[in-house]
């Protein structure tokens, strides 16, 4: 139903479903390139056999049930060094708190060391961003973070963060008294 579409900008229903298939074939032509030009970055592939691309992952974390997906397990055939790597068709992140959740959970299901580093693929400039420090990330860490959020959604706690760049983005904004 073209009448809800969340708009990007200006560009709404129709129009942004052009808009927004042009840039796709652009940013697949991207990734395509940079894996052509980055012949030592493989994918991993799990001890049990699965290739680390779309690796689906669920864990108990002291009493939060999570499950994802981690787009891409990279490992460097230079150093061997394994990396996490989540694919962004948008902005980047302004933190690394997605990819610390991969590691501990790429180490929690197969029994491996917690890959230290994690990046993210950017399709808006066909490159990854510079490698993502993890090392300070342990489970009982990501695991405090998502009690956090668990015990705040129990409680309807949802503090407003109004700032035009984040309300922009938001699913809800239209319904929300306190939108920038």
């Amino acid at each position: 139903n073209l009448e809800y579409w969340f708009a990007s900008g200006p560009y709404r229903g129709e129009i942004d479903i052009e808009r927004r298939y042009g840039i796709g074939l652009e940013q697949v032509e991207k990734y395509i390139s940079w894996y052509a030009n980055c012949p030592n970055e493989v994918i991993w592939i799990a001890p049990d056999g699965t290739p680390g691309i779309e690796l689906g992952f669920e864990m108990d974390l002291d009493g939060v049930w999570i499950r994802g997906f981690i787009d891409a397990v990279i490992q460097d055939q230079d150093n061997w060094q394994v990396i996490v790597r989540d694919n962004k068709t948008g902005n980047q992140p302004g933190d690394d708190f997605q990819l610390a959740v991969y590691a501990v959970a790429l180490a929690e299901q197969f029994g491996i060391e917690k890959p230290s580093h994690g990046d993210y693929w950017m399709g808006k400039s066909g490159k990854a961003t510079y490698p993502y420090d993890l090392g300070e990330w342990t489970r009982e860490k990501v695991s405090e973070r998502f009690r956090e959020l668990e015990d705040n959604i129990q409680a309807g706690r949802f503090d407003p963060d109004p700032e035009p760049s984040k309300c922009n983005f938001c699913s809800v904004a239209l319904a929300c008294e306190f939108r920038a």
